[in-house]
């Protein structure tokens, strides 16, 4: 099946809402995910980039703020 997306009319969801969306997320992709946007906003800070560090930062606390489903 070919999806195509209307960019015009897409909405940018934070990652509570597309847990909402998909119905959460297991434990797993949680820690999963919340490392990998750590690893980059090391990344980005040793590179110099502190903005995008610190949005990566604040990335991975709403992915630790939510609950996750077993």
């Amino acid at each position: 099946m070919l999806r195509i997306v209307d960019l015009s009319r897409a909405e940018e969801l934070s990652s509570p809402g597309m847990a909402r969306v998909v119905g959460g997320m297991s434990c797993d992709t949680m820690t999963t995910l919340g490392g990998c946007l750590g690893d980059l906003r090391d990344a980005f800070n040793s590179l110099g980039c502190y903005g995008a560090g610190n949005a990566l930062d604040d990335q991975q606390q709403e992915v630790y703020s939510q609950r996750c489903a077993a």
